[in-house]
């Protein structure tokens, strides 16, 4: 089976209606304002690492969810996002999507189940989700992973750091 990374940013719109309706899925913030920049990219880089060595499909997704694009506290998951797909079927995306926003100090998450019609709930609104896609709202854009043997040793052993990371935030908590 493909996964998001392996179409075009031409593609992306018409294939997310179908992961959606095939699969869990699911939105995740990876910047905020009152980061800087380094810490933004940290926190994109931990959170795409840790995600793609769970086995999940993703791509970068930038827009507004909000039923009202002008007001972005109402979407909960607002600006540059990761778009994720349960492409195995694990049933474990909405846990690792919520323990990785905990870890990531983000306000929220949207989870999808599979098969989600038309409107997705997010927040306390529903969302037209696809004619948001088809207005080009929100776009998705594919970027790469590690290709070398280190760079993807590299990334295991981060996607190792950010699993203790969040079980040292849980056994607080």
């Amino acid at each position: 089976m493909k996964k998001l990374e392996d179409y075009s940013k031409e593609e992306l719109p018409h294939v997310v209606h179908e992961m959606i309706t095939k699969h869990d899925t699911g939105f995740i913030s990876v910047k905020r304002k009152d980061r800087t920049r380094s810490e933004n990219n940290e926190t994109e880089l931990k959170i795409s690492t840790y995600l793609r060595h769970k086995g999940y499909s993703l791509v970068k997704a930038k827009g507004s969810l909000g039923r009202d694009s002008d007001t972005s506290a109402a979407a909960g998951v607002v600006k540059e996002s990761f778009f994720v797909v349960d492409i195995n079927d694990t049933g474990r995306l909405e846990k690792d999507l919520t323990d990785l926003r905990i870890m990531a100090d983000q306000n929220a998450i949207v989870f999808i189940g599979k098969g989600a019609g038309q409107d997705v709930l997010i927040g306390d609104s529903k969302c037209d989700l696809f004619s948001k896609i088809r207005e080009g709202e929100i776009v998705f854009e594919p970027f790469e992973s590690a290709h070398t043997y280190f760079g993807k040793m590299g990334h295991h052993l981060l996607a190792k750091k950010v699993e203790e990371e969040i079980e040292t935030i849980k056994s607080k908590g």
